[in-house]
């Protein structure tokens, strides 16, 4: 999701059996001219197991202000 509420690309993708993954994101690196720091984005992932537990993690990524 971007900072602005108004990219919120999403899909689903196949763990490895060893539980690694890999997927592309797309991202726009316009900005509100008033937004100095750059587009913010925070990439979501969440898995679950075949016994039902849920595992998430994220990361932040910034488009810079050119």
């Amino acid at each position: 999701m971007d900072e602005y509420g108004q990219i919120q690309p999403s899909g689903n993708l196949t763990l490895d059996a060893d539980g690694r993954y890999a997927f592309t994101v797309v991202l726009q690196a316009s900005r509100n001219g008033t937004d100095r720091d750059g587009r913010r984005y925070t990439i979501t992932v969440s898995a679950n197991d075949q016994a039902g537990n849920r595992g998430d993690a994220l990361t932040l990524v910034i488009v810079p202000h050119g």
